[in-house]
């Protein structure tokens, strides 16, 4: 599998939750892992589908900067996360914690998973990718709707795990 395998997993999604690996991976330049992010944000780029950065990664991509001071990747983050074409970063809402709850209740997610998936499930996503086996969960889930601030069903996105779509050294 490569690349172009994974543009044909994401026909016809229009909004995609990206995780914090998937970040990392863009970010870092990961050799093998860089490709398909690099696609799926030239795709929001050119307004083909919208890439979300949930407010939990945008959180976790600050900790290392913060940590070491170095302003340099504080300001690669920046550009992820408030400059490029097609990317938004949403704001953990109270909708947003109430359907973290819902999924953690049904799916055993641990908080910060739990807080993408109900990220991506409140922000319409068709789609998470990112790097985790423990949310094909979700997948296993199709078809469920959330039951979202007790007065709308949501339906649950499906899980593009990155690995499945790397190139084999």
């Amino acid at each position: 599998m490569g690349v172009s395998e994974f543009a044909a997993a994401l026909e016809g999604m229009r909004h995609i939750t990206l995780d914090t690996a998937g970040c990392i991976y863009f970010l870092q330049g990961d050799s093998r892992r860089f490709p398909p992010v690099r696609k799926l944000l030239e795709m929001a780029a050119e307004n083909t589908l919208q890439v979300e950065l949930p407010g939990i990664v945008h959180l976790e991509l600050l900790v290392r900067p913060y940590r070491s001071g170095d302003m340099r990747e504080m300001a690669m983050i920046r550009g992820l996360t408030h400059e490029q074409p097609g990317v938004i970063t949403a704001d953990i809402s109270e909708q947003v914690l109430l359907a973290a709850a819902g999924i953690r209740a049904i799916t055993n997610l641990k908080t910060p998973d739990a807080l993408v998936a109900a990220s991506a499930t409140v922000g319409g996503s068709d789609a998470i990718v990112g790097n985790d086996r423990r949310f094909d969960v979700l997948n296993a889930l199709t078809g469920v709707e959330l039951l979202s601030a007790g007065r709308t069903r949501l339906p649950l996105p499906k899980y593009i795990h990155l690995d499945d779509y790397v190139e084999v050294a």
